[in-house]
């Protein structure tokens, strides 16, 4: 399907899988929470992007396709949401940098909903999704998936932690979660 391969190739972010020394264990075991939790999360909000997109490919009815988007996006907010309570609840003292890091996850996961929130207004206001505007559509419904994924993945070269930063880059679950 064409739309999993488009969230395959929009889940931004980018990852070294090159490892150099072994990080120490808490830091590996940060990264391998960190990213476990990202990665729950790019993969469910794949699934109901992917979802919401089929449901447009496959409707006749023009106001039917438009709420399968608006569904979409609620879903995704909802996912987002849980995605916030889940890195809220991470005791950031059993994390290297755990403050700064459990910080920013929250921070980016507020700043997903907000986007997805307001590009669901913007679908909203569509009176339906003719033939001719499907595939811009999606798109644009991808799009906006794409830049609340670019918010919630951590920039890790911010931390001062070079054991992190290693670990972030040594842990396979971490490509393409967060931001080297």
């Amino acid at each position: 399907m064409v739309c999993a391969v488009l969230i395959t190739a929009c889940a931004g972010g980018c990852g070294s899988s090159a490892p150099s020394s072994a990080p120490a264990p808490q830091a590996a075991a940060t990264a391998i929470t960190v990213c476990g939790l990202l990665r729950a999360y790019d993969n469910d909000s794949a699934d109901i992007a992917n979802g919401a997109a089929a449901q447009v490919s496959n409707g006749d009815d023009p106001v039917a396709r438009r709420d399968a988007v608006l569904t979409g996006f609620d879903e995704l907010i909802a996912r987002t949401a849980r995605h916030g309570t889940d890195v809220g609840q991470l005791r950031a003292a059993a994390l290297v940098q755990g403050p700064e890091l459990t910080a920013d996850l929250v921070l980016g996961a507020q700043q997903a909903a907000d986007e997805l929130a307001e590009e669901r207004a913007a679908f909203a206001t569509l009176s339906g999704i003719t033939d001719g505007d499907m595939t811009g559509r999606v798109g644009q419904f991808f799009n906006a998936l794409e830049k609340s994924m670019s918010v919630i993945e951590p920039a890790v070269t911010d931390y001062a932690s070079d054991e992190l930063l290693q670990a972030f880059r040594d842990e396979p679950t971490c490509r393409f979660v967060i931001q080297l």
